[in-house]
């Protein structure tokens, strides 16, 4: 009925952090203490990117063994998903050490050909339904 043109959208004004105050006085923090907090959560982001390609890689092995391709539905879910928790626990647009499909998949290949490094992978599998339907058979 006529409400006329939209207003533009106005984006917030990122907030100045205020300075502590001890006594009245500016407080200013130490440098070194923030390049050490930055440091550890880079060094923490680079700990979970090597442990999250390291279980990709897995899988992919995992995988190549069970006779599925990477671009199978499932498999191609899950490393979507590894990625989707990298990008989550990373939060940061940084993919300098990005994980390479590619070039993962052939790893994985090549491994599985030659058969020299052991996968070192267990599961446990929990089998649930009402009693006397044969799930111990």
């Amino acid at each position: 009925a006529g409400l006329g043109r939209a207003a533009p959208l106005l984006e917030p004004v990122p907030r100045v952090p205020q300075q502590p105050r001890v006594n009245g006085n500016l407080f200013h923090n130490q440098p070194q203490q923030a390049e050490e907090s930055i440091t550890g959560e880079t060094d923490e982001h680079d700990e979970t990117r090597e442990k999250l390609q390291l279980i990709r890689f897995k899988f992919l092995r995992l995988a190549h063994r069970l006779g599925q391709t990477p671009h199978n539905v499932v498999v191609s879910q899950v490393l979507y998903r590894l990625g989707l928790a990298e990008q989550l626990r990373g939060r940061n647009g940084s993919r300098v050490g990005a994980f390479s499909f590619d070039h993962a998949s052939a790893m994985a290949k090549q491994l599985e050909a030659t058969g020299q490094d052991p996968l070192d992978f267990f599961c446990t599998i929990m089998v649930l339904g009402k009693s006397g339907v044969g799930k111990s058979a």
